[in-house]
C-alpha cells in the first residue's frame, strides 16, 4: 500500500475529500471503512520517500515532507479538510498549509504533549496551532490545559475518548508466562514505577510484574518480589495482563493525562485498576468505580491501596462489573466514530453516521 493512498469509495456523485495526515503505518485507514459512500479518504503518512528522507533525522525530514506531500494533494484535489493526527503532525501540516496557501478547515485529533513546550518552541507551535479549525484530545483536563497554553479558545476542544479494539480471545490453553499470583504494570508514557516498587519493599506477601521501556526503569534496584520486563512483544504484555490479579497505573502526577489505552484494555481482560490519583484520566472511570486511588509519589499510599485490593476479591468484582460495559459503551470503535463525526460537523463537514 502507498504512502497516500486515495479510498474512492463511491462513483455516483462527488463525495467530500478529506486528506489526512498521521504518523501511523500506510496501512492504517481510519474510518475509511465505517463512511463508505459517505466520505473519500486519503492517507499521507512520514515514511521517508528518498535517501535523505531516510538521512536527515534532526529535523525529520520524512515528516516534514510528508506534511508538504499531504497539503499540495489537498490542494490539487480540493479537499474538504485536512485531519492531522498528533500534536507534532498538527504542527507541520500548518507550517505547510502557512506555505502553500491552503485554506481548507484543519482538524487536529489525538492532539497530546506528555511535557508541554515552553520557550521558543511554545511560541513558534502558538502562532502554528492558531489556525486550526478544531482539536481533539483523549481526557477533560487537556482541554483547559492546552487552551490556556497556546491562547487558543477552549470552545475549539473536543474530548474523543481513545477507542480501544477489545483484545483477541486468549488461547483456553494458553500458560502464564509469569506463574503464580500477582499484580502488573505496564506501559511507558508518563509513568512513575519507582514510588509503586518501592512499596513493593513492604509487601513481601505480594509480586508486581512490570512491563516498561529502559528510561522508565532508569536506576531502579528492584525487590526480589518484583518481576521486570522490558521491549518484550505485544502477545506476551496481553498475556502478563490477562494473567494478573489486578492492574496498577503509577503516573508521574496528579494531572498526567497518559496510560488511557491500557485503562480500556484491562477493563476489556476483566481486571480491577489502582491508578495514581490524576484528573487526566479520570475520564476513563465508570461513575462509582470502587477502587483506591493514590497520591501522585506516594509511597505508603501505593502500599496501603496494593494490600487492601489484594485482600479484597469481592471489591475487585465490583470494579470489573461497572468497568466492562464502561469501556464497550464509551471506548469502543462504534462509540469513537460517533464522537469523530461530531468533530467534523462541528467544523461544517458532513459525514452522514
Amino acid at each position: 500500500m502507498n504512502a497516500a493512498e486515495n479510498i474512492n469509495l463511491d462513483n455516483s456523485e462527488p463525495i467530500p475529500l478529506i486528506c489526512v495526515y498521521s504518523t501511523n503505518p500506510s496501512g492504517w485507514q481510519w474510518f475509511a471503512a465505517d463512511t463508505i459512500g459517505k466520505a473519500r479518504w486519503q492517507f499521507h503518512t512520514e515514511e521517508p520517500r528518498s535517501f535523505l528522507e531516510r538521512l536527515i533525522q534532526r529535523p525529520k525530514l520524512s515528516r516534514i515532507m510528508g506534511a508538504v506531500r499531504c497539503v499540495r494533494s489537498a490542494r490539487r484535489e480540493r479537499a474538504v479538510a485536512i485531519a492531522a493526527h498528533s500534536s507534532i503532525s498538527t504542527f507541520w501540516i500548518s507550517i505547510a498549509m502557512r506555505l502553500f496557501g491552503q485554506s481548507a478547515p484543519l482538524l487536529s485529533f489525538s492532539f497530546h504533549f506528555p511535557e508541554l513546550p515552553a520557550g521558543p518552541r511554545r511560541w513558534i507551535m502558538t502562532q502554528a496551532f492558531s489556525q486550526v479549525r478544531r482539536f481533539t484530545v483523549h481526557s477533560e483536563p487537556e482541554r483547559a490545559r492546552y487552551a490556556n497554553h497556546f491562547g487558543i479558545p477552549l470552545e475549539r476542544f473536543d474530548l474523543v475518548r481513545w477507542g480501544v479494539a477489545p483484545p483477541e480471545p486468549a488461547d483456553p490453553n494458553e500458560a502464564p508466562i509469569v506463574s503464580g499470583s500477582y499484580i502488573c504494570a505496564l506501559g511507558k508514557d508518563g509513568r512513575d514505577y519507582p514510588p509503586l516498587i518501592r512499596a513493593m519493599e513492604s509487601l513481601p506477601e505480594l509480586t508486581l510484574v512490570v512491563v516498561a521501556q529502559p528510561d522508565n526503569l532508569a536506576g531502579v534496584v528492584p525487590p526480589k518480589n518484583v518481576k521486570l520486563f522490558c521491549d518484550i512483544p505485544w502477545n506476551q504484555a496481553m498475556n502478563i495482563l490477562r494473567h494478573s490479579q489486578f492492574m496498577a497505573l503509577p503516573l508521574e502526577t496528579d494531572e498526567t493525562s497518559c496510560g488511557h489505552i491500557t485503562l480500556v484494555l484491562a477493563m476489556f481482560c476483566r481486571k480491577a485498576i489502582v491508578a495514581t490519583a490524576s484528573s487526566g484520566i479520570a475520564d476513563y472511570f465508570p461513575a462509582n468505580y470502587d477502587s483506591p486511588k493514590v497520591q501522585a509519589k506516594d509511597i505508603a499510599g501505593w502500599a496501603e491501596s496494593l494490600r487492601a485490593m489484594a485482600s479484597d476479591p469481592a471489591r475487585r468484582e465490583r470494579c470489573v462489573a461497572l468497568a466492562e460495559p464502561f469501556a464497550h459503551a464509551c471506548c469502543s470503535h462504534d462509540s469513537v466514530l460517533a464522537s469523530t463525526l461530531e468533530v467534523f460537523r462541528k467544523a461544517g463537514i458532513e459525514i452522514p453516521a
